[in-house]
């Protein structure tokens, strides 16, 4: 069933609401490490939190996309979300509670850059006729034409 003016897809809502998350997560005004060890102790612990709150984002904008059967690359996605963590990185430097850092920006690009290998597999079982168990096997096709042109 597709969704209309009223009531969006249920993936469009999945995706909205990621995206509010990882912004509320990234402009938090959290307290500097103590000593420069990193949140929890752990050196760069907040580069993975970035490269797996960005690959997240990213699965779950080309998820809502590939549902909605709307053409989508996995190259779009990329820019789009790499693009957002630059914004927010923008905004966290113009808060003044939080500092702008190129290594949280290189490692959203990295999460952003893995979801061809997480949605992936996914999507060739959907065109194998095996499908995904949550969407009887309707991802990909059209959604996924523009990365199979690679």
């Amino acid at each position: 069933m597709s969704g209309s003016a009223q009531h969006p897809e249920p993936g469009f809502a999945f995706a909205a609401a990621a995206t509010l998350a990882v912004a509320g997560l990234l402009l938090a005004p959290f307290p500097p490490a103590q000593g420069g060890s990193g949140l929890l102790g752990v050196p760069h612990v907040d580069k993975l939190a970035h490269l797996l709150l960005f690959l997240f984002l990213g699965w779950s904008w080309h998820r809502s996309l590939a549902r909605a059967g709307r053409p989508v690359s996995y190259l779009a996605v990329f820019v789009a979300v790499v693009g957002y963590g630059g914004l927010l990185e923008l905004l966290q430097g113009a808060s003044g509670l939080r500092t702008a850092e190129w290594g949280d920006l290189a490692a959203d690009a990295l999460g952003a850059g893995l979801v061809p290998l997480w949605r992936r597999p996914r999507l060739q079982a959907g065109r194998n006729g095996a499908g995904d168990s949550r969407t009887g096997g309707a991802e990909g096709g059209v959604a996924d034409a523009a990365a199979d042109s690679r």
